[in-house]
C-alpha cells in the first residue's frame, strides 16, 4: 500500500497540516482578542443581524465575527475590521477570501448584485470605517517574537517538504 493511501480519509494531508500551522501562528503571534463588550457593541450596532444578508441572530443562527480583511492577510479582530456574519455568509466569504485580489466589497457585489452599493455603504457607516489597514507581523511583534516566528516558519517549511515528499511517494 502506498503512503498516499494511508492518508486518504485522514485529517493529516499536507495542505491541512499547513493550514493548521498557519492558523496556529496567526493565533499565537498575530491575532488580537476582542473584548466581549466590544463584540456586544458591534452586534448592537448591526441590530443583531448579519452585516451582509441581514439574517437576524437566533438560537438556530448564531452570528460570528467576520474579518473584513481576513486573518490570512493580517486582519485583526478589532472593531473597524469585524462585522457580524451568519454562518452561510461567513462560509461563502471565506471561500471568496482565498483570492488575494478580492475584497469584502467584491464579495458583497458578487453575492448581492442588485443592492450591493447600498449594503457596502451601510456596513461602512455602521463600523465607522476610516480605511482600516492591516499591519504586517513586523509592525506588531517584538524583535524576539518575530525571530521566534521566523525560525518556526523556516523549521515548518523543512518539515512540510518532507511531509509532501512522503505523501507523494
Amino acid at each position: 500500500m502506498s503512503h498516499k493511501k494511508k492518508f486518504v480519509g485522514t485529517r493529516f494531508t499536507p495542505s491541512r497540516v499547513k493550514q493548521a500551522f498557519e492558523r496556529t501562528m496567526r493565533d499565537k503571534y498575530l491575532v488580537s482578542r476582542m473584548p466581549i463588550e466590544e463584540w456586544e457593541r458591534i452586534l448592537k450596532d448591526f441590530n443583531y443581524c448579519c452585516a451582509y444578508c441581514g439574517t437576524k441572530e437566533s438560537r438556530n443562527s448564531r452570528l460570528i465575527p467576520d474579518h473584513l480583511i481576513p486573518q490570512s492577510r493580517n486582519g485583526d479582530l478589532v472593531s473597524g475590521n469585524c462585522v457580524p456574519a451568519c454562518g452561510r455568509c461567513n462560509d461563502s466569504k471565506s471561500k471568496f477570501d482565498e483570492n488575494p485580489t478580492k475584497t469584502w466589497e467584491d464579495f458583497v457585489r458578487h453575492k448581492f448584485p442588485e443592492d450591493a452599493e447600498k449594503r457596502i455603504l451601510e456596513i461602512k457607516q455602521k463600523i465607522g470605517m476610516t480605511e482600516y489597514k492591516a499591519l504586517p507581523p513586523e509592525a506588531r511583534l517584538t524583535q524576539r517574537q518575530l525571530a521566534i516566528a521566523v525560525e518556526l516558519k523556516e523549521e515548518f517549511q523543512k518539515l512540510y517538504r518532507k511531509l509532501e515528499e512522503y505523501y507523494n511517494s
